[in-house]
């Protein structure tokens, strides 16, 4: 019976060996993984077994040098030179983020750092990813905190709910109302808001909230920079364009800074486009279609 397998030739020793498979990995061009039996390791582009032969599972991926693995169940990871970068020991590994790791151990999660070493106790419920300011986002219990990346908690259990790092500011909730804080852990704002947008566009500096009624938008310090009386509102995340707003059915124009640019008094109106808007409102049972700029000026036709 014919078997077939792919010999390959260490160009060093002149040792050769047969592979049932060998795959070449994504984003790194001298690394190969071989398959013998159903268990996988790496070589190098020359032939030479860097790992052992004895994992189930080889990501084709290679990240910052490193290839998640698993054996007999167990997940972890292996560094380009075969090594193994921590014990094949967690239920789940996620890629690295910021030069962490998230792991997970009798059904807790923590992290690990590029060496393989666990920074912090692996007892928390959820975590996020390291973001940009070197925190994550983890649940213990129902309540959520922040720790850094050398696994202290900088930001007590006391919050029901943290979004995402965004511009500087994180979106928290407690008791079913939403603040932010910035990355001293403090409020810039109360728990006043019913919805409030999960992020502060890096483009901009205000963000969309509510009282469960009426919706407007605060800056980043805080201040309601456009009052909370509109009932929809329609916003481009773009530094400068301006915010479409609706109270009792028309539609108006505030600037980012909280300028009247247009008051309510159209039946619909476009976003802004190459600087100008159509709006359309009824006068005496007359259309009057308008444009208008940035500025608040307004012309009977569209500008070239």
């Amino acid at each position: 019976m014919f078997i077939r397998k792919i010999a390959i030739i260490n160009e060093q020793t002149g040792e050769m060996k047969a592979y049932d498979y060998v795959h070449k990995t994504f984003s790194v061009n001298n690394i190969y993984i071989v398959e013998v039996n159903k268990k996988y390791g790496i070589i190098s582009e020359n032939g030479k077994e860097l790992s052992k032969i004895d994992y189930d599972y080889i990501d084709m991926r290679c990240r910052n040098g490193i290839f998640e693995v698993k054996r007999d169940g167990k997940y972890g990871f292996i560094n380009d030179s075969g090594k193994e970068v921590c014990d094949i020991k967690y239920e789940r590994v996620c890629d690295y983020t910021y030069g962490y790791a998230i792991v997970k151990l009798h059904q807790k999660y923590g992290f690990i750092d590029e060496s393989g070493k666990e920074i912090c106790d692996i007892c928390y419920d959820e975590v996020s990813d390291f973001d940009e300011s070197g925190k994550a986002v983890v649940r213990k219990g129902d309540k959520y905190g922040l720790i850094d990346q050398s696994g202290n908690v900088v930001c007590n259990f006391i919050y029901d709910e943290i979004g995402t790092f965004s511009n500087g500011l994180y979106r928290v909730k407690k008791d079913g109302f939403y603040s932010y804080i910035d990355t001293n852990y403090n409020r810039i704002c109360d728990f006043k808001y019913k919805e409030a947008d999960y992020i502060f566009n890096r483009d901009v500096d205000i963000t969309k909230v509510g009282d469960g009624k009426k919706i407007g938008f605060i800056n980043k310090k805080g201040e309601e920079i456009i009052p909370l009386i509109y009932n929809s509102v329609r916003f481009v995340h773009l530094k400068g364009m301006p915010v479409i707003v609706e109270k009792d059915s028309k539609w108006g124009v505030i600037a980012q800074d909280g300028k009247v640019i247009a008051r309510c008094k159209y039946d619909y109106i476009d976003l802004f486009e190459n600087g100008y808007s159509h709006g359309i409102y009824l006068k005496n049972g007359k259309v009057i279609e308008e444009w208008l700029d940035m500025e608040g000026n307004i012309y009977d036709k569209k500008p070239n």
